[in-house]
């Protein structure tokens, strides 16, 4: 898996499908807090909604190599940092 350790307590890690339902678990939890940056968060209604975000951008990451045209990918966050005061796990 594609990974980069950012420091000791943080990697940034490529998203994979097997992320979708915990993604989900955290965007509903945190959905109005992240709304405040994710406009598309109302789009994100059941976990495979998720799933289907992650495989898309892995689509993505596998052509862009062939196509310059990709404008995003997906990444997830692992910290092991105690609780931040606004996101709920």
């Amino acid at each position: 898996m594609f990974f980069r350790e950012i420091n000791q307590n943080l990697k940034l890690s490529l998203s994979i499908p097997q992320y979708g339902e915990e993604m989900f678990q955290l965007i509903n939890k945190n959905r109005d807090f992240l709304k405040q940056w994710l406009p598309w968060l109302d789009n994100v209604k059941v976990a495979s909604d998720s799933r289907e975000f992650i495989e898309l951008q892995l689509l993505i990451f596998k052509h862009i190599n062939t196509s310059f045209k990709a404008r995003s990918l997906s990444f997830t966050t692992w910290e092991s940092l105690p609780n931040h005061d606004n996101i709920s796990r």
